[in-house]
């Protein structure tokens, strides 16, 4: 992966239309198929242009007082230039060699969890450093796999680290926790947008549905949105929420949702399942009496599929614990990727070995972890995928090869 000479303090591009200015503009993947947005400041949508014809945009959501105007169209199947005004717009390509991964990308600032990121230090968080690196290497595709917005609380007063911070699900938090450092990233590629448990109801739902879901605006934020199919050339994905799968126990109510999202899933051979919190993974925290523990992920999904996934379900791939993580099983189950690792403050490091660990009722045949900040890159291969994890300075952690129900890396 090459280190682009960009600056870290990323600016939006800005493009006028109609006299309008575009906050933003990307292209998200959904069940209909690619779906072009415009963040716009001002009170119309702006002109769009698909291989030199006009197309127009809807108004998604008018202006509040929290949020601009959003607007989308659904790009014609096959589009191959998409623009508005001078501004080139991301589309699919006829094949998708070159994958970017992560998730949890936001900066952490909670008073709840007395946790404050240093957002202006681009070690403690590299976000933006990520974005441009991944950008560099011209992904065909991008895979969010949830958790974008962390700046929860106002900066503590006299905490240099986090000055200024905005807080809460409004435009100006979005802008800088997600749209800013993600830009070079959203110029380079179509994405898939995982909703994560930051994006619940009571926490950034509203932004979320109304920025990034490529669905059409729901009514009302729902508390678990449809499980849905995402074509993406030879690629399917089925994209599960998993915000609300409570980790350490399964209420029967939730058990129940979930269980009918598994049974809706009709994949094809070779199909991924994206979703937030893990299916299978494991994650180290400290009980009452400070002893440290290492503890499985995620008791909900697991009771509701039953530990078995549909059929044709070849790969799961999640975020939701701040670690990068390959596992494969005894009983060759999908191997489980966990990409938590963008910018979000890491989660504890996990250096005892994984192999025989007994979790979802097998155990863990290969298991491998980092605890850095980084971004995952997937390219096909003879017998599957090849997976390499970069980290934010660029050095290439792991090379995983990914076949048939298993999973190995080097070194």
């Amino acid at each position: 992966m090459r280190l682009a000479s960009v600056t870290l303090a990323l600016l939006l591009v800005c493009g006028a239309a109609r006299g309008q200015s575009v906050l933003a503009a990307f292209t998200v993947l959904g069940p209909d198929g690619a779906v072009a947005r415009a963040v716009v400041d001002g009170a119309a949508c702006p002109a769009l242009t698909v291989d030199g014809r006009a197309v127009a945009m809807a108004v998604r959501v008018p202006a509040d007082a929290r949020f601009p105007l959003v607007c989308d169209a659904l790009l014609p199947a096959g589009a191959a230039v998409a623009r508005l005004g001078e501004r080139a717009l991301p589309v699919p390509k006829a094949s998708i060699a070159r994958i970017a991964l992560f998730g949890d990308s936001g900066c952490r600032v909670d008073a709840r969890s007395g946790e404050f990121q240093s957002c202006l230090d681009p070690d403690a968080w590299p976000f933006a450093r990520t974005s441009v690196l991944a950008a560099a290497e011209h992904p065909d595709l991008v895979i969010h796999v949830g958790d974008y917005l962390y700046r929860e609380s106002p900066c503590p007063a006299g905490y240099a680290g986090c000055a200024g911070s905005p807080a809460g699900d409004n435009w100006a938090s979005w802008q800088a926790d997600f749209f800013t450092p993600a830009a070079p990233l959203l110029r380079a590629a179509p994405w898939v947008m995982v909703r994560g448990n930051h994006e619940n109801c009571n926490r950034a739902g509203l932004g979320f549905f109304r920025l990034l879901d490529p669905r059409p605006m729901p009514a009302a934020c729902p508390h678990i949105s449809a499980v849905y199919r995402v074509n993406a050339r030879a690629l399917v994905f089925f994209v599960l929420d998993s915000g609300e799968a409570n980790d350490v126990t399964a209420p029967d109510d939730l058990a129940a949702v979930y269980r009918a999202q598994f049974a809706g899933i009709d994949a094809p051979p070779g199909a991924w399942l994206l979703t937030h919190r893990p299916m299978w993974g494991v994650v180290r925290i400290k009980n009452a009496a400070g002893l440290s523990m290492l503890v499985n992920d995620n008791t909900t999904l697991q009771v509701a599929s039953g530990n078995f996934l549909p059929r044709g379900i070849a790969l799961v791939l999640s975020g939701h614990i701040h670690l990068f993580e390959a596992l494969g099983f005894a009983d060759h189950r999908a191997p489980q990727l966990i990409l938590g690792t963008a910018g979000s403050s890491l989660s504890d490091d996990i250096a005892t070995p994984l192999e025989g660990h007994e979790i979802g009722g097998t155990t863990i045949a290969f298991g491998r972890t980092a605890h850095v900040f980084g971004v995952t890159e997937m390219t096909p291969s003879a017998q599957g995928w090849s997976v390499v994890l970069h980290d934010a300075k660029d050095a290439v952690r792991f090379r995983c090869a990914l076949a048939a129900g298993a999973v190995s890396c080097t070194p």
